[in-house]
C-alpha cells in the first residue's frame, strides 16, 4: 500500500474507535501483520473446518430439496434464516424433522396439508388450477354471477402475484450485474421490507465490494448507516466484528469470516444462490410442472383443458380413498351424506370391553355424559344414580336422593347437568361437577318414566304414568306447558334437533308430535300393535326410530311420516321397557328380553350381530372366553336369563353401552379378530 493510502488508513483507524467493541481481534496498525502470521496455522485449520462444515450442510440441504422441492430452509450456522420468511410460501415450510414424516401422517392430522410434500400447495399454478375447477363447477350449477366475481378477483390476485414475481426476477438480475441503485429501489417495495436477513446479506455484499475497491471512507459510512442497524441479523457473532476489521485490512480474505471470499462476481452469484427460493419463487413450480408450463409445443395456462365435472370427480376420489382405508369395511356400499368431515366407517362392536358393577338391583337406563363420552350415567331400581368413568371403569359418584326406582336418565350436551326420572313422581337435576342435586321437579302423580333435555339445555320434557307430558323451564323449575292427549302412560319423549317439536310414545300404542310453542298435537302416528316403549330421533332429524312390545322396531321417514324399515329378531313383549337407539346413520341397536344386545343394518333390516355377556358373573380379563363377545346364535355356556333394557352409542369414543337386570352396565367396543392382546 502506498504512502497516501497509508495516511488515509491511519485517519480511518482514528475514526473507528467507536466500533472497537465489535472487533474480533485487538490489532494495531503496526502489529496486524505479525498477529496474522502468528495465527496463520490456526486460521488455516479453522478455515478447513468451516469448509468441511459448509460442505456437510450443503449435502444436507440438497437431500432436503430432493425430499421437498417446494420447501427450502436456509440454516446459517448458529441461526436459522428462512428465506421464505413473511412470504406467501411460509405456510409450506416445515421443520427438517417433519418434512420426511409428513407424507406418512394420518388423514385426520390437520397439519398434514401444510407440511405435505406430495404437492406444492403454495404454487401459483396449483392455485390457478383450483380457481379453474371451482369456476367450472359454478358454471355447471348456474352460478354465473359468482363465477364472474371469482374470475375477476382471482385475475386481480394473479396480476399482483405476477408483478411481484417479475420484480423478484428483476432483483436477481440487478444483483448479478451489481446495479445497486436499482436494487435499492426494488428492496424498498412492500414485499421485501420484512426480509431483514436478506437485506443484511445484500448490504454485506455491497460493503465487501467497496472494500475490494479500497474505498475505505465510503465503506465506513456504509457500515455505520446500513449494516450497523441490521447487526443482529448476522449469521454468527463474529461476522460484524470482522466487517469492522476489514476497514483496516489489506484484503477481504484477511478476516476469518471471509477467508473463502473468491471475488466480486462469485460473491454475487453465491448471494443469489443462497436466496434463490426468494428470488426465483416459481423455479420449483416450473420444474415440477414443466409439461404444463408455457413454451414451445404447450398451451398457455389460461387455455388449459379442464375435464368435465372435475371438482365432483376429485371429491368422489377423496371419499373413495377415505372409505377404502376406513377402520371397518361394510358389506354394502356406504352412503356418505357430508363432505365437512372425513368419512369414518362405523365400527360394529364385537367384544365386551368392561363390566361396570356397583348397582345392587337391575339397571333400567343409561346415557353418555357430554359429546366426548368420557362419563356414563346409569339409573337403577336400587334408587341410585351412578356416574362412571368409561376409561377406567371406576364409579366416580353415587347420586342418592330418590325414594324409588329410577326409570330414565339424561345429560346435557355439554355434560354439565344430569336428569333422573323416578317412580317417586320426581325428576332430579344434578350437577356433574359437584355431584349434588340442583333442582327437584315435582308434578302429577305416579311413576315418571322418561326425561329429556332440550337442545338448548334450558328446558326438560317428562312423561309418566299420569298420561301427561310436561315441559319444564330449568331456570325457575316450573312447568311452562303440559300436553294432554295420550290415553295411557307416556313411556318415552324426545325433542327434535331444532327443539320445536316433542315426540312421545305411550302405552296406548301411539306416537304423537307436539308443538312446543302452542302445546297442541300436530300429528299422531299409529302403526305399532303393542305398547310403544321408546322413541328416538336421528341427529339430522330426518328419521324417527320407535320400539314396541309387538317384538319390532320401526324406522320412519320424518318428511313423509311413512315407515322405512321394520327390525325384528329380539324379544320385547313383557312388562319391561326395552329401548332402542341409533348407533350410526346405518346401525340400529337394542336390548332384548333374551339377554342379548341386537344390532341391525339400517338399509336392509338384517341382524348384523348380537352381543352376549349380560347374565354371566365371571369378571372380564384378558382371558375372557369367547362367550363374552359377538355371537351368531345360542352359545354352549349357561348363563342367567336376564333382560337388557337399554343401549346407547357414543360416536366420539366408538363405544356401545348396555344395561340389564343383572345389575351391571357393560361397555362394548371393536377389536380386530386377530388382536387378542386386549
Amino acid at each position: 500500500m502506498g504512502s497516501p493510502d497509508k495516511a488515509r488508513q491511519d485517519s480511518i483507524l482514528t475514526e473507528i474507535h467507536s466500533l472497537a467493541p465489535y472487533f474480533s481481534y485487538d490489532r494495531s496498525k503496526n502489529g496486524a501483520e505479525e498477529d496474522a502470521k502468528g495465527t496463520a496455522s490456526a486460521a488455516k485449520s479453522q478455515a478447513i473446518e468451516e469448509q468441511r462444515s459448509s460442505s456437510n450442510w450443503e449435502k444436507q440441504r440438497k437431500e432436503l430439496l430432493n425430499i421437498a422441492n417446494d420447501q427450502v430452509v436456509v440454516n446459517r450456522q448458529s441461526r436459522q434464516i428462512n428465506a421464505y420468511q413473511s412470504s406467501g410460501n411460509m405456510d409450506q415450510v416445515g421443520s427438517m424433522a417433519n418434512m420426511e414424516s409428513s407424507v406418512l401422517r394420518g388423514p385426520n392430522t390437520s397439519s398434514s396439508l401444510n407440511n405435505t410434500v406430495i404437492m406444492p400447495w403454495g404454487s401459483a399454478y396449483i392455485k390457478e388450477d383450483i380457481v379453474r375447477i371451482v369456476t367450472q363447477w359454478l358454471a355447471d350449477e348456474g352460478f354465473g354471477a359468482a363465477r364472474q366475481a371469482l374470475l375477476e378477483e382471482a385475475g386481480l390476485n394473479l396480476r399482483e402475484s405476477e408483478d411481484e414475481k417479475n420484480e423478484k426476477w428483476k432483483l436477481r438480475t440487478c444483483l448479478l450485474e451489481g446495479n445497486w441503485a436499482e436494487v435499492e429501489k426494488i428492496c424498498a417495495k412492500p414485499f421485501f421490507k420484512g426480509h431483514k436477513a436478506f437485506l443484511y446479506a445484500i448490504y454485506r455484499q455491497q460493503f465487501l465490494e467497496i472494500i475490494e475497491h479500497r474505498e475505505y471512507q465510503k465503506a465506513f459510512t456504509f457500515l455505520t448507516k446500513r449494516l450497523k442497524p441490521l447487526e443482529h441479523y448476522q449469521p454468527h457473532a463474529a461476522e460484524f466484528g470482522d466487517l469492522c476489521y476489514l476497514l483496516s485490512a489489506k484484503s477481504v480474505t484477511d478476516a476469518p469470516s471471509f477467508r473463502m471470499w473468491e471475488g466480486i462476481q462469485p460473491g454475487r452469484e453465491a448471494l443469489v444462490a443462497e436466496f434463490s427460493p426468494l428470488l426465483e419463487p416459481d423455479r420449483l413450480d416450473r420444474e415440477a410442472l414443466l409439461d404444463d408450463a408455457p413454451g414451445a409445443g404447450s398451451k398457455p395456462r389460461d387455455q388449459t383443458y379442464v375435464p368435465p365435472h372435475r371438482l365432483l370427480t376429485l371429491l368422489h376420489q377423496a371419499v373413495a380413498y377415505q372409505v377404502e382405508f376406513a377402520r371397518y369395511q361394510k358389506r354394502t356400499v356406504p352412503v356418505v351424506s357430508s363432505l365437512l368431515h372425513d368419512y369414518a366407517g362405523f365400527v360394529i362392536p364385537n367384544r365386551c370391553r368392561m363390566a361396570l358393577r356397583g348397582h345392587t338391583q337391575n339397571v333400567k337406563c343409561l346415557r353418555f355424559v357430554g359429546e366426548d363420552g368420557r362419563k356414563l350415567v346409569s339409573g337403577s331400581s336400587d334408587c341410585t344414580v351412578r356416574l362412571w368413568d368409561t376409561e377406567t371403569g371406576g364409579c366416580d359418584a353415587i347420586l342418592e336422593g330418590h325414594g324409588s326406582r329410577v326409570w330414565d336418565v339424561d345429560a346435557t350436551r355439554n355434560g354439565a347437568l344430569l336428569a333422573s326420572a323416578s317412580s317417586d313422581a320426581t325428576v332430579r337435576i344434578w350437577s356433574t361437577e359437584s355431584k349434588l342435586p340442583q333442582l327437584t321437579l315435582r308434578g302429577g302423580f305416579g311413576d315418571v318414566y322418561c326425561c329429556r333435555f332440550s337442545p338448548s339445555q334450558h328446558q326438560l320434557v317428562t312423561g309418566g304414568y299420569d298420561k301427561l307430558i310436561r315441559l319444564y323451564d330449568l331456570n325457575n323449575g316450573t312447568a311452562v306447558r303440559m300436553f294432554p292427549g295420550h290415553q295411557l302412560g307416556v313411556s318415552s319423549a324426545v325433542f327434535s334437533p331444532q327443539g320445536s317439536l316433542v315426540i312421545t310414545g305411550a302405552k296406548d300404542t301411539s306416537v304423537r308430535f307436539w308443538d312446543t310453542l302452542s302445546g297442541t298435537c300436530v300429528r299422531s302416528l299409529p302403526g305399532h300393535l303393542g305398547e310403544v316403549t321408546s322413541v328416538e330421533m336421528s341427529d339430522d332429524g330426518m328419521q324417527l326410530l320407535t320400539s314396541s312390545k309387538d317384538n319390532s322396531h320401526r324406522l320412519w321417514d320424518m318428511r313423509m311420516l311413512r315407515p322405512l324399515q321394520r327390525f325384528k329378531g329380539h324379544q320385547n313383549t313383557s312388562k319391561n321397557f326395552i329401548r332402542c337407539a341409533f348407533a350410526h346413520p346405518s346401525l340400529i341397536v337394542s336390548g332384548s328380553e333374551d339377554g342379548l344386545v341386537y344390532m341391525w343394518g339400517q338399509e336392509n333390516s338384517r341382524v348384523l350381530q348380537t352381543l352376549e355377556g349380560h347374565g354371566i358373573d365371571a369378571p372380564l380379563s384378558k382371558s375372557t372366553p369367547e362367550w363374552c363377545t359377538a355371537t351368531d346364535g345360542p352359545t354352549h355356556v349357561s348363563r342367567k336369563q336376564v333382560v337388557v333394557y337399554s343401549t346407547v352409542w357414543n360416536k366420539v369414543q366408538g363405544l356401545l353401552a348396555s344395561c340389564a337386570d343383572d345389575g351391571t352396565v357393560r361397555v362394548w367396543d371393536w377389536t380386530a379378530p386377530h388382536d387378542t392382546s386386549r
